[in-house]
């Protein structure tokens, strides 16, 4: 083989590894997790495992700058979407830069399989992963880590994320205070779950959206569903705004939502008078893609719009809507 037979092929071995060493980074668990911590929580981001169905689990754990311990907090559960992972979603969500001016506890859970997911509906059986108990196993880790105030526990989830966020507002009630989801695929299993009570809801979702359809998505129009079928028994999805409309219903809602003011390419709705106070704002991004408002881009999937941060409109709406 010639000099430059090796040199070509010593460059694209290296291409091939950096390839696949960017692939697992994006796709595959984040790193931090292979080096947990065992030390006590401290302020900024550290690692974490957690014993949960006869499997080591992680989370990252971010504590803004001034916190001491002892000190009360509210803690948010932000959930990664499909194919990603507790570093991914810090990145595209910036919670953290919320955490930092609110005094906020961030929890990022990491899913299993390969790509990473979230077993979010009790139909789907995706990884067979008991997701919930590892949610429960999780917060019980963190209330005696930390001194989280019982009254301000909130899951928000992005994509697959988001469909586990409604799954832990059925299963979780007792706990969880409020939910937030950015491009969420809704299947009807997840509204049809029987909720001790209402559930405030903060939804998002892009017009362009090429991954979940905000008109909805069915496959009942004479296709070939056996393939389909034996991996999701109910694989429509139902349209955001018709969505968030019926979780309002079961809120107990006012029928008719009230308009919030546009902001750019964004436009929103908020259902009030409700049971509880449960209300459900649901905001349209115009040409959005299957991002997350406000932060970072992901490529290939559409326009990210900087004309509102979906994390800080969150923690607005959860400020207002601690557990009953």
């Amino acid at each position: 083989m010639s000099n430059r037979h090796q040199v070509m092929g010593i460059v694209l071995g290296t291409s091939l590894l950096i390839l696949i060493g960017l692939l697992y980074w994006g796709i595959g668990p984040t790193l931090r997790c292979s080096f947990p911590s065992k030390d006590a929580p401290q302020a900024g981001i550290t690692a974490y495992r957690i014993e949960s169905g006869g499997r080591r689990r992680c989370y990252l754990l971010y504590l803004p700058p001034d916190y001491e311990p002892g000190q009360a907090l509210p803690l948010v559960l932000s959930l990664h979407g499909f194919s990603s992972n507790p570093h991914g979603q810090r990145a595209f969500s910036q919670w953290d830069q919320v955490a930092k001016r609110t005094h906020v506890a961030i929890a990022y859970p990491q899913g299993t399989g390969f790509p990473q997911r979230w077993n979010a509906d009790p139909e789907f059986g995706i990884t067979g992963e008991n997701d919930v108990e590892f949610i429960r196993a999780l917060i019980k880790q963190l209330v005696d880590q930390l001194a989280i105030d019982h009254k301000r526990i909130y899951v928000t989830g992005f994509s697959n994320g988001g469909a586990m966020a409604l799954r832990l507002a059925c299963e979780l009630s007792d706990q969880i205070a409020a939910i937030g989801t950015v491009a969420a695929p809704v299947s009807p299993t997840l509204l049809t779950c029987q909720r001790d009570r209402p559930i405030p809801a903060i939804a998002f979702h892009g017009t362009q959206d090429p991954i979940v359809p905000y008109a909805g998505r069915s496959f009942s129009n004479g296709q070939d569903l056996s393939f389909i079928e034996s991996h999701i028994p109910n694989p429509d999805l139902y349209a955001a705004p018709e969505w968030t409309n019926l979780w309002a219903t079961n809120n107990g809602c006012a029928p008719d939502p009230n308009p919030l003011t546009p902001q750019g390419v964004v436009t929103g709705i908020a259902y009030e008078d409700c049971v509880d106070n449960a209300s459900v704002l649901f905001y349209s991004i115009n040409g959005g893609g299957h991002t997350w408002p406000g932060g970072r881009n992901i490529p290939f999937v559409g326009i990210t719009t900087d004309d509102i941060h979906a994390s800080e409109i969150m923690w607005a709406f959860f400020k207002l809507h601690p557990l009953p």
